[in-house]
């Protein structure tokens, strides 16, 4: 039996991305803004409907903290505006792809459906849709992820 367009574009989703780039748009898709080259992230989505995504957006004017152990309140603060990452369930209708969010590193996304469009342009995953800044979700962004190799355990 011939997978449908959406379990296509489910079974492709499938694997652990890296984070290629990541920048802002306004709503016409103008670019507010890149993210530093020192960013980075993964994405993983399991066959069985699973996601996470990790990111330290490295966001120019927001430096990183000189010691995590060290790290001062403000720097903190700062770091905070970087990061971002949650784990849920996730679903796939036509080019857009829904994570479930069950657990956050900010709590008001807990609960909530996150909508992206999804493209595939060679072995990069482009992902666009709303973006948090400060705990609110606002305007659109754009992540271009590309597909990792799997891992063997072998010794």
């Amino acid at each position: 039996m011939a997978a449908t367009g959406m379990e296509q574009s489910k079974y492709a989703l499938v694997g652990t991305w890296k984070l290629v780039s990541a920048r802002a748009m306004n709503d016409k898709g103008e670019g507010l803004g890149t993210a530093g080259p020192n960013s980075v992230g993964l994405l993983t989505y399991t066959a069985d409907g699973w996601m996470s995504a990790v990111v330290d957006v490295a966001v120019p004017s927001v430096p990183k903290p000189a010691s995590t152990l060290q790290a001062r309140e403000e720097e903190s603060s700062q770091a905070s505006r970087r990061f971002g990452a949650y784990a849920g369930s996730y679903s796939v209708n036509g080019d857009k792809v829904t994570h479930h969010i069950e657990v956050a590193w900010i709590q008001e996304v807990v609960n909530t459906d996150q909508v992206r469009s999804v493209r595939f342009e060679g072995s990069h995953l482009i992902l666009r849709g709303g973006f948090l800044v400060n705990g609110v979700m606002t305007g659109n962004g754009e992540l271009i992820w590309e597909r990792l190799k799997p891992k063997t355990t072998d010794n």
